[in-house]
């Protein structure tokens, strides 16, 4: 198992533009995290290319190396 630590910025300090991070978003009351960058403007949903429609509470810089899709293995399951 791999252990990564994200560090959180707040909304208002900016990534680079046109950076991808891991954008967390307020849908509710319930926070989720997705792919998204700054484009120096406004706060774009990279799967949708358009801006949030959720109020954006944080964003951390991706890790690095760390293939985030890779299927479970037998020590992650129960």
């Amino acid at each position: 198992m791999t252990t990564i630590t994200l560090n959180f910025n707040p909304p208002g300090q900016h990534p680079d533009a046109d950076t991808s991070v891991l954008v967390s978003i307020d849908v509710e009351g319930s926070l989720e995290v997705w792919d998204g960058h700054w484009d120096g403007q406004h706060w774009i949903d990279d799967t949708r290319g358009a801006p949030f429609s959720w109020p954006v509470t944080a964003w951390a810089d991706k890790p690095q190396g760390v293939d985030l899709r890779a299927p479970a293995t037998t020590e992650d399951q129960p």
